[in-house]
């Protein structure tokens, strides 16, 4: 036998030992390259989502939760979204935002973490030599929040008896603390008007307080406050109430109240008559300013009294929206929720009250023809709004309505929603 014969086979028994080593290569190559191309779709759906939620304000752990997992579920139909995580960092909480800069080179941070599991191309029982039944990627985003033009801003706050109560994290009542939160905000939009180079338009903002009333054309004597109060709306029918004939003193009366014609009148405040003339109040509203330092010294010594009813603030704060000179106008109603006729309240919104107001203000221009972006929000202070409070959310839509437990949330939220830039991922060194 010669030498050559005696090597004959010896080619197939090395390719057979070979074979496993070739399909583990084989594997790595597939499974590998796939996990790779796994984990930079994740970073874009990660972003995708972190933008998604930025676009949204945020809003709530599970509303922002959702939004994440759809936009995964999206790019990874067939995996299973679990470990995921979303998260607002303010400022004040940032070590990367310049708290000491100008207003406008603070920004609010979006951040999305989230893992996937995803069945392998082969599995453990079908090769032995595979890399397991289930591939595990991880991934992680975040986009910033600028403020870049200036804005209209209409806080609408409640002032009825129950804001005298604190919140339970702080010994203040609820209103002292919401004065508080105002005068910062105010603060933070001085701070970025004064940075501005073209002055010719400035941040504004305004206060409109309520209870059952909404005190109007005020005027200070000694020390008090006396002013119209208005409800915002109009009878059907005769009044029944033989000391007054004012059109809104049915407030009280589901029954008695024309919504069509209070609605289709929001913007005429003019054809709305006072329920009292000339009482004395405890706050009233402050129309669209850029004399922060004024603004904080009128609200200071506000005080709340009566009972609630958040439909008349709104419409004033509407009024007062309209007469804005800004392209972004925002209305923030900031209430405990504890309404005093829930009938009237969902009436006033099934014929229209949020929808009217939003639909004339986007519908108008800017004395310099621009088109004009306004939107509503509430916000709970102390209080769940979302879950106890259905009738907010009706109103300024699910996903504008945020709840807030202590003060520094409160102001986050409103810095939040003024807030208008959106769209710039942060820089991957900070990641």
């Amino acid at each position: 036998m010669t030498r050559y014969q005696r090597q004959q086979g010896h080619a197939a028994i090395l390719f057979a030992l070979m074979i496993p080593l070739l399909f583990g290569v084989f594997i790595l190559g597939t499974d590998g390259a796939r996990a790779l191309q796994d984990k930079a779709r994740l970073e874009e759906a990660s972003e995708v989502a972190a933008l998604a939620i930025a676009g949204q304000s945020g809003g709530s752990e599970q509303a922002r939760n959702k939004l994440a997992t759809d936009y995964i579920q999206y790019y990874f139909p067939n995996a299973k979204v679990d470990g995921l995580k979303t998260a607002v960092i303010a400022c004040e909480n940032n070590s990367s935002c310049k708290q000491g800069g100008s207003a406008s080179e603070r920004f609010f941070e979006y951040q999305v973490a989230a893992h996937i599991q995803e069945p392998n191309w082969f599995s453990k029982a079908s090769i032995e030599t595979s890399f397991g039944d289930n591939l595990n990627v991880g991934g992680y985003s975040s986009a910033r929040k600028y403020q870049s033009k200036t804005v209209d801003v209409v806080l609408v706050a409640d002032f009825s008896s129950s804001m005298e109560n604190s919140t339970g994290d702080s010994n203040n009542p609820k209103y002292v603390d919401l004065k508080n939160v105002i005068g910062g905000v105010s603060d933070i939009l001085s701070e970025y008007n004064e940075k501005l180079t073209d002055k010719s338009t400035q941040s504004k903002i305004a206060f409109v307080g309520f209870n059952r009333f909404v005190p109007d054309d005020a005027e200070v004597s000694n020390g008090n406050y006396y002013a119209d109060q208005y409800t915002y709306m109009f009878c059907s029918g005769k009044a029944r109430y033989k000391h007054t004939n004012n059109d809104g003193w049915c407030f009280n009366d589901a029954q008695r109240i024309d919504y069509d014609k209070t609605i289709n009148n929001i913007f005429y405040p003019e054809k709305f008559s006072p329920v009292y003339a000339h009482k004395k109040v405890t706050f009233y509203p402050v129309n669209l300013t850029s004399d922060f330092k004024k603004f904080k010294n009128t609200i200071k010594n506000f005080t709340p009294e009566g009972t609630t009813a958040f439909y008349g603030g709104l419409i004033k704060g509407a009024q007062i929206a309209h007469q804005g000179k800004n392209s972004r106008r925002l209305i923030i109603i900031l209430s405990d929720g504890m309404n005093s006729n829930k009938e009237v309240t969902q009436r006033m919104i099934s014929h229209g009250l949020c929808n009217t107001i939003t639909q004339k203000l986007n519908n108008d221009v800017t004395p310099s023809n621009e088109a004009i972006t306004s939107r509503l929000f509430a916000i709970g202070v102390g209080y769940r709004l979302v879950n106890k409070y259905p009738e907010m959310s009706q109103c300024v839509g699910k996903n504008n309505v945020y709840d807030a437990d202590d003060t520094q949330e409160i102001k986050n939220k409103i810095l939040e929603l003024i807030a208008e830039e959106m769209g710039r991922l942060s820089p991957s060194n900070e990641q």
